[in-house]
């Protein structure tokens, strides 16, 4: 245990070292001469507790004989007990003015690992543990703090942090409420600090996690729940580094569409004037064969006797001798097919 009553005021063992963890020894002293005379309590049960102090593990409270306490009988790892020691430490130095609660009963019943009770704001709720919650005992204290106008400090032991490239689903829940994931080493002193961040890269979705360790004993905790360091305006910082990346690289597909773009306007434009040539050239192609079979088939009707060759039955001297004038005139058209047949079989031959 960490706390007790001592003459109705509630006391706690993180008094009993300073920061880098010596004892006050003369306060050590004091107390354990309370609790040898019966005074030191526990806050659950009202039994009497002696002060355990010695120097490898962290110093405690425990009941002088077995009894069904459930405050006395929790079991707690030298690591939370260190961590717990460091924040509390962390809180006297960011608000030496306010009143600062270890293991303290909020009204419906839950426990906050260190309370700040802020008369002039917020109160704040810090949270620390080694292991995660369920989601359905979260979201109840969230939701709890949310309504009673409490801001909530989430931290995680070192060994949750499994050092991978994106956050877990309780990690990420913790960053949403406090804009980073903190992990606290209480074996090194320092506390780690995680965003994960998503982004577009070529307009494929991307993450990477941020992160930056701080010595725990030059941190302090503002009254809106954040730590007074670099962390979160480095955060922004390669936010915006990465959208304005982003939109370099879009901005460079973007020219290279328009090129493409205009590449092939100009191939269109370029394919419409060489089938337009194409098809002059084929016009004029087609006009010079044109002109050339009309010379030659005039030569041949010069070459040809209409008025003294003898005609086949159902020919006409004069119909025939109009029709090759017909011709000469370029009016084929209103030959008819017979004449026109016949005529032409005197040219080829």
């Amino acid at each position: 245990m960490d706390i007790c009553y001592y003459n109705g005021m509630e006391i706690c063992t993180y008094d009993l070292k300073d920061e880098s963890g010596i004892y006050y020894q003369d306060t050590v002293m004091e107390w354990k001469r309370r609790a040898a005379e019966r005074k030191l309590i526990c806050v659950d049960c009202g039994s009497p507790v002696y002060l355990a102090a010695g120097l490898i593990k962290e110093p405690y409270f425990a009941h002088y004989d077995i009894v069904s306490c459930t405050y006395g009988k929790r079991m707690e790892s030298q690591e939370l007990m260190r961590g717990k020691r460091l924040l509390y430490h962390m809180l006297k130095r960011s608000f030496p003015t306010k009143e600062i609660h270890i293991r303290h009963r909020l009204p419906n019943g839950l426990y906050a690992t260190c309370y700040v009770k802020n008369e002039e704001g917020y109160d704040l709720a810090l949270d620390y543990r080694l292991q995660t919650l369920p989601i359905k005992e979260l979201d109840l204290r969230v939701q709890y703090y949310d309504e009673q106008g409490i801001i909530p400090v989430f931290l995680l032991g070192i060994r949750q942090d499994k050092q991978e490239g994106q956050l877990s689903w309780y990690q990420t829940y913790i960053q949403n409420l406090s804009g980073s994931c903190a992990f606290l080493d209480s074996e090194e002193e320092k506390l780690i600090m995680k965003h994960h961040i998503t982004y577009l890269e070529s307009g494929k979705r991307k993450s990477k996690v941020y992160q930056k360790s701080y010595n725990i004993h030059n941190l302090s905790l503002s009254e809106d729940g954040r730590f007074l360091c670099d962390f979160y305006g480095d955060c922004e910082r390669i936010k915006e580094e990465l959208e304005e990346k982003e939109e370099r690289e879009q901005k460079r597909l973007k020219e290279i569409r328009e090129k493409e773009r205009r590449y092939h306007v100009e191939q269109m434009r370029q394919d419409s004037f060489l089938a337009a040539e194409q098809e002059r050239k084929e016009q004029r192609y087609n006009l010079k064969l044109q002109e050339y079979l009309e010379w030659c088939k005039q030569e041949s009707l010069l070459k040809i006797d209409f008025h003294t060759i003898t005609l086949p039955e159902g020919i006409r001297r004069d119909v025939l001798l109009n029709c090759i004038e017909m011709i000469k005139n370029g009016q084929e058209e209103m030959i008819s097919k017979r004449y026109l047949d016949y005529i032409y079989k005197l040219i080829k031959e």
